[in-house]
């Protein structure tokens, strides 16, 4: 026998020798296992089942495939002898270490970045249908625990005394429960609903809200005319003159000044201006057109914050027999308001103007101005501008407790803060809300100055830091 022919045999040849059919076999077997693994892949992508087949079931499935072909191409000579489970594996090992390994690593770093994904989309809508079902709760209580047991004395159109305010007010408290009803719905019936319906149903709740505030200034305003005007010099005159400056919506004993009323009509018209802002950012894609309607918005609005009187929130918690600071929870109530009046004007009406004026429509569906929770937030910040005046109304006519009420107002407050989270989170720029915070108590009462200042620091931001 030729020292080739040995070289054949199994373990018959010298250390160097060329065994040509072992090394026809390793090569039939690569053949092989690349078809093996071009077959699992596709198995993969069909099945969506991430990771490889067994080994062992991969390594048989490779053996007999060589031989197979190790047959063929030798004429009939078994390519058993020359084939052993170690070479398969050793080769098969060899293939697969870097690419498929690596693949493999891959798959699992995806897989977990989609079950993290998965969760956090969960819990965010659990987070917002916990909301929205917070936010109906407290319109079934309002309805069914106070306005349907009175409402022959609430709601009355036979008293000639406040028609238009009961009336209005009446349909201003469906209208935002209407709200809610719609937001609780899956998001392919909720966004199905189109974009003209949710500015139509936007303006609406503006201009109720309009309509229901200048119907009390017209019903109750020269009653109320004398609340926080003086009563004299000394004595009784004094202590009366103290008691009127704390005018309010939270304390019991208290009635809400006309002045206060009229300010609260410039901010419900400020709403509108804002809605209507807001969707047509969405609907601009010029950012040139969008940041001069930024400024003539802005300007035409707050002009005229001079005609309606300006209430400090300090003067609601000082003085009087309210006390100071933090003497009652109603007094605590007021300086939290306050801070939340401050964040809303900074962050969520001028920050949120500017970031739409530059950036447009955010890429978050949910919070762009037609999204659900947008407009969670915004059913909810509209309820919070009235139903203060209605709580303490409920007390006033002795429908309520003090108590109940007190409580009804934080728990609509919370559920007010929260729903702005994501707003502020996903559409609000951190420059734009810094810059009218800070512009807010260094340069007073010019908003159209701020809004422009804080604008330019905005794009000087964004041309030359960011980009």
């Amino acid at each position: 026998m030729s020292a080739t022919t040995t070289t054949w045999q199994r373990g018959g040849g010298k250390r160097g020798d060329f065994d040509a059919k072992k090394v026809a076999s390793l090569f039939i077997v690569d053949v092989a296992v690349n078809a093996q693994r071009e077959e699992t892949e596709e198995t993969e992508e069909d099945d969506e089942t991430p990771g490889l087949a067994n080994s062992s079931e991969d390594a048989a499935r490779c053996r007999r495939s060589a031989r197979l072909l190790f047959d063929i191409f030798f004429s009939g000579e078994s390519a058993t002898p020359f084939l052993d489970k170690k070479d398969i594996f050793h080769l098969k090992k060899h293939r697969y270490s870097s690419r498929d390994r690596e693949r493999e690593k891959q798959q699992q770093r995806t897989m977990r970045v989609e079950q993290h994904h998965h969760h956090h989309r969960d819990n965010d809508h659990r987070y917002y249908h916990w909301l929205v079902a917070s936010y109906l709760a407290f319109f079934l209580l309002l309805l069914f625990r106070y306005v349907v047991p009175n409402r022959n004395k609430m709601v009355a159109v036979k008293k000639v005394f406040a028609v238009r305010h009961r009336l209005t007010g009446v349909a201003h408290m469906l209208t935002l429960a209407f709200g809610g009803a719609l937001l609780f719905q899956k998001d392919d019936r909720y966004y199905s609903r189109g974009e003209v319906t949710v500015i139509a149903y936007d303006v609406v709740l503006a201009l109720m809200g309009i309509l229901t505030t200048a119907s009390a200034i017209s019903d109750f305003g020269k009653l109320h005319m004398r609340v926080r005007e003086g009563g004299g010099e000394g004595g009784k005159g004094e202590q009366r003159r103290r008691q009127q400056q704390a005018s309010g919506v939270l304390h019991e004993t208290k009635t809400v000044a006309t002045s206060e009323m009229k300010e609260h009509l410039f901010y419900q018209a400020l709403n509108l201006v804002q809605i209507l802002y807001l969707h047509f950012c969405d609907a601009c894609a010029d950012v040139n057109v969008r940041v001069l309607a930024l400024v003539a918005t802005t300007w035409s609005a707050w002009r005229y914050r001079a005609q309606f009187p300006v209430n400090s929130f300090s003067q609601n918690y000082s003085g009087g027999e309210n006390g100071r600071w933090f003497d009652s929870l109603e007094n605590a109530l007021y300086r939290a308001k306050k801070w939340q009046y401050v964040f809303y004007k900074t962050c969520l009406l001028h920050g949120l103007n500017m970031t739409s004026a530059i950036w447009g429509r955010s890429t978050d569906l949910s919070v762009a101005t037609g999204g659900k929770r947008f407009q969670l937030y915004w059913c909810c910040l509209n309820a919070s501008y009235v139903m203060e005046f209605f709580l303490q109304t409920l007390v006033k006519k002795k429908y309520a407790a003090q108590s109940n009420v007190l409580l009804m107002n934080q728990f609509l407050m919370v559920v007010s803060s929260l729903s702005a989270i994501p707003v502020v989170l996903s559409r609000i720029h951190p420059i734009a809300f810094l810059a009218a915070l800070a512009l807010n108590f260094l340069n007073r009462k010019k908003e159209t100055t701020n809004v422009c200042l804080a604008l330019a620091a905005c794009m000087a931001f964004d041309r030359f830091i960011v980009r």
